[in-house]
C-alpha cells in the first residue's frame, strides 16, 4: 500500500500502483518485502515514514543484482508520489534489462566474470533469475493496464459520490446546522472535511467544472460561516476565492445562469464583509456588481420568481449600505423599490415561506428608515405588519436562530416607535420581549458570536428605556452583563468594527447608570473610554455615518457628566464638538429627523450651561435655535411625543434658568466655576 493510501484509502492513482509494483519487485529480488512488522499499524507507520532498506548487490544465493534494477526499484518506493517514475518509464527501463541472454549481455559487466565451469553455471542462473523477475514485472504491468481501467471506472464513481456528498453536506450546514446556536464546531468540521475531499478531487480532475462549482459553493459557505462568527479576515479571503472560482466558471460557460448567480452571491458576501470593517466604497462596488449580474439575468428571464427575489436582495443590501453612510432617503428609495418588486410576487403566493420571510425584512427596514425621517405613524404601521407576518412563520421553518434574531429586532423597532409616540408601557413590554427572545439563544450557545451581538443590541435598548424611566434597580446588573459580553467580543477580534462600537455602546450605558446614581466622576471615566473607542472608528472609517452619530451621542453624554461635576464650563467644548459632528452629517443629507432632534437637545443643554455661567445672550440664542428646530419637527411629525417633551423642557428653561441668569456681558471664561447642578434630563 502506497503512503498516500495509508492516509486516504480513496486516493488510488498511477503513482500508488508504481509504489505497489516496486514493493513486489523488491520482494522478488530480496526474498522479503521492504517492510516487516508485528502489527498492521506498525506496518503502516513504516510505509509512511521509514525509507526501505537498500537492495543488496547480491541475492541470498550470491547472485548479482544489476545496479540499474536496484536504482529503479528504489525510485518506485519513493514516499512522495511526485518522486516516482510513471508506469511508462518503468516499462521502458525494464525493457532495457530484458535481453540479458544476448551475446552482448553475456559479456556485460553487470554479472561477475566467470573463470570456471561453476561460475558459468552461476552466471546462467543469474540471467535466468533476472529474466524471470523482469518478465514477472512486465507481466504485472499488463495486469496493471486492466487494473487502470477499473481504476478509471472507480475514479468516476468516486467523483460522483464525492460531489453528491458535498452537496448534501453543504445543504445540511446551510439549512440545518448554521441556524442552530452552538453548532459552529460541527459545521467547521464538516467544512474542513469537504474542503479536503474537493481539493483532492480537483487535483485529479483540474478541468472538471462540476468540481470547481462545488468548491465555489464551499468557499461562499465558509465565508458566511466566518462572517457570522466574527472572522472577517477569513471571510474576505474565502469570498475572494469564491469570486475567482466563479469568474473562471463564467468564462468557460458565459450563458450558464447558475454560474452567474454564484458569482453574484460571492460579490454580496464580500461586500457585506467589507461593510463590517467600514470599507464602504469597496462594499458598494461589490453590491453593484452583484445587482448588475442579477438584472442582466432578469432581462433574460423576466418572469423567473427566483431571479426577482435575487434582485430584491441586492436592493436591500444597497439600502443597508446607504443607511450606514447616513443617506436615509437613498435607503428609503432602495427599500421601496424592493417592496414594489416583491409585493406582487408575495400576493400571488401568500403561503410561500420564502416570500414571507423576505417581506418581513423589507418591512422592518422600511419601518426603521421612516422613523429616522420623522414618519412615526407610518413606521409603527410597518413594524406591526412585519410582526404579524413573522408570526405566521414557524421558527422551525429553515430560519432557525435567524428567525429569533429578526423577531427581536422587530420588537425593538416597535418598542422604539411606541416610546416615541408616548406609549411607554407598551414600549417596555416590547423591549423586554426582545431581550428575552435572544437571551434564550445565548443560553443555548454561550459562545455563539451572533447570539452575543443580538443580546447586546436588544439589551442596550432596554437599558436606555430604563434610564429614561429612572428604573435603575432593574437595569444596573443588565448594563454590567452587557459590558462583560462586549468585552469578550472585543477581545476575540479587536479589528472588528461591530465588536468595537458595541463595547463603546455598553460602556456608555454603564456611564448612564452611574450618572443617574449621582456618580459623575465614574460616569466620566466610562464615557471617556467609550469615546476613545468610537473616535478610533471614526478615524478609520470617516465615511461611516453611524460612527459619527454615535460619536456625537457620546460627546453629549460626556458633556452631561461634566455638567453634573464641579466644573460646568468644561462641558461646553464637548457640546460644541457634538454639534460640529451633526453639522457635518447634515451636509451629507439634510433634514434627517432624528439628527435634528439630537441637535435641538444639545442646543437646549448648552443654553442651560450658558445660563449658569451668566452668558445670557448666548443662552438665548441657543434656546431660540432649539425652539425653531423643534417647531419644524413638530409640524413634520405632530404625533412624536419626544418632540413634545423637548419643547416642554425648553419652555421650562426659558421661564426659569434664562430669567434667573445674571445679565452680565458675555466674555471668555476666566476659570472654572464650582457651581453644580443635578444631571439634566436626556
Amino acid at each position: 500500500m502506497a503512503p498516500e493510501q495509508c492516509v486516504d484509502a480513496h486516493s488510488a492513482s498511477e503513482p500508488a500502483d508504481v509504489y505497489s509494483l516496486g514493493a513486489i519487485g523488491y520482494e522478488l529480488l530480496a526474498g522479503k518485502p521492504p517492510f516487516v512488522a508485528t502489527s498492521g499499524w506498525d506496518l503502516i507507520e513504516q510505509h509512511l515514514r521509514e525509507p526501505p532498506p537498500p537492495l543488496p548487490a547480491q541475492t541470498a544465493d550470491g547472485l548479482s543484482i544489476p545496479t540499474e534494477l536496484r536504482t529503479l526499484v528504489g525510485e518506485m518506493l519513493t514516499k512522495s508520489p511526485l518522486g516516482r517514475p510513471s508506469m511508462q518509464q518503468v516499462a521502458e527501463r525494464l525493457s532495457v534489462l530484458l535481453p540479458l541472454t544476448s551475446p552482448l549481455a553475456r559479456s556485460s559487466p553487470r554479472l561477475a566474470p566467470a573463470s570456471n565451469r561453476a561460475q558459468d553455471r552461476r552466471r546462467r542462473l543469474i540471467r535466468i533469475s533476472m529474466a524471470t523477475a523482469t518478465v514477472a514485472l512486465l507481466g504485472t504491468l499488463c495486469g496493471v493496464g486492466v487494473y487502470a481501467q477499473r481504476q478509471q471506472r472507480s475514479a468516476a464513481l468516486q467523483r460522483k459520490q464525492t460531489l453528491a456528498a458535498t452537496a448534501e453536506i453543504l445543504s445540511i450546514i446551510r439549512r440545518t446546522l448554521r441556524p442552530i446556536p452552538g453548532a459552529s464546531a460541527a459545521s467547521q468540521g464538516l467544512l474542513e472535511l469537504t474542503g479536503r475531499q474537493l481539493t483532492t478531487l480537483l487535483e485529479q480532475m483540474p478541468e472538471d467544472l462540476e468540481v470547481r462549482e462545488a468548491l465555489v459553493r464551499l468557499h461562499s459557505l465558509r465565508g458566511d460561516f466566518a462572517r457570522h462568527h466574527g472572522g472577517l479576515q477569513t471571510a474576505r479571503s474565502e469570498y475572494e476565492e469564491a469570486i475567482l472560482g466563479a469568474m473562471l466558471l463564467v468564462q468557460r460557460k458565459p450563458i450558464n445562469r447558475g454560474y452567474r448567480l454564484l458569482l453574484a452571491t460571492a460579490h454580496d458576501g464580500l461586500g457585506d464583509a467589507l461593510e463590517q470593517v467600514a470599507d464602504l466604497e469597496s462594499a458598494r462596488q461589490h453590491y453593484e456588481a452583484a445587482l448588475a449580474i442579477r438584472c442582466a439575468l432578469k432581462k433574460e428571464s423576466p418572469q423567473d420568481p427566483q431571479l426577482l427575489q435575487e434582485v430584491v436582495a441586492s436592493h436591500l443590501l444597497l439600502g443597508d449600505l446607504a443607511q450606514a453612510q447616513g443617506k436615509q432617503r437613498s435607503a428609503l428609495t432602495a427599500y421601496e423599490q424592493a417592496m414594489t418588486m416583491l409585493e406582487p410576487l408575495w400576493k400571488s403566493d401568500p403561503d410561500n415561506k420564502g416570500y414571507r420571510w423576505q417581506m418581513c425584512g423589507v418591512q422592518y427596514r422600511l419601518s426603521r428608515t421612516l422613523l429616522h425621517l420623522g414618519r412615526s405613524i407610518d413606521s409603527l404601521a410597518l413594524a406591526e405588519r412585519a410582526m404579524d407576518l413573522l408570526g405566521r412563520i414557524s421558527p422551525t421553518d429553515q430560519q432557525g436562530s435567524s428567525y429569533h434574531v429578526l423577531y427581536s429586532r422587530i420588537l425593538q423597532m416597535r418598542g422604539t416607535v411606541r416610546e416615541r409616540l408616548g406609549r411607554t408601557v407598551d414600549a417596555e413590554k416590547d423591549f423586554r420581549a426582545s431581550y428575552q427572545e435572544v437571551s434564550a439563544l445565548l443560553k443555548a450557545a454561550p459562545n455563539d458570536v451572533q447570539a452575543k451581538r443580538a443580546v447586546i443590541d436588544s439589551g442596550v435598548r432596554l437599558v436606555d428605556h430604563g434610564v429614561r424611566r429612572g428604573s435603575m434597580a432593574e437595569i444596573d446588573g443588565l448594563a454590567l452583563e452587557l459590558g462583560r459580553l462586549a468585552e469578550q467580543l472585543f477581545a476575540s477580534d479587536e479589528s472588528n468594527h461591530g465588536h468595537r462600537w458595541r463595547l463603546a455602546a455598553t460602556l456608555q450605558r454603564q456611564g448612564d447608570v452611574e450618572l443617574q446614581r449621582g456618580h459623575a466622576e465614574l460616569a466620566q471615566k466610562l464615557f471617556q473610554r467609550a469615546l476613545e473607542l468610537q473616535e478610533s472608528l471614526s478615524v478609520q472609517a470617516p465615511t461611516a455615518a453611524r460612527h459619527r452619530d454615535r460619536l456625537a451621542g457620546l460627546l453629549e453624554r460626556l458633556g452631561d457628566a461634566l455638567v453634573a461635576g464641579p466644573y460646568v464650563v468644561q462641558a461646553l467644548p464637548r457640546y460644541d464638538e457634538a454639534l460640529r459632528q451633526i453639522r457635518q452629517q447634515e451636509q451629507l443629507e439634510s433634514g434627517w429627523f432624528e439628527l435634528r432632534l439630537c441637535q435641538a437637545r444639545i442646543l437646549r443643554k448648552r443654553a442651560t450651561v450658558y445660563a449658569q455661567l451668566g452668558r445670557r445672550s448666548q443662552a438665548e440664542a441657543d434656546q431660540q435655535q432649539a425652539a425653531e428646530l423643534l417647531g419644524r419637527l413638530e409640524v413634520h411629525d405632530p404625533a412624536d411625543a419626544t418632540v413634545q417633551s423637548e419643547l416642554a423642557t425648553l419652555k421650562q428653561i426659558a421661564t426659569t434658568d434664562l430669567k434667573q441668569a445674571a445679565p452680565v456681558a458675555d466674555k471668555p471664561d476666566s476659570g472654572p466655576t464650582t457651581q453644580r447642578r443635578p444631571a439634566m434630563a436626556r
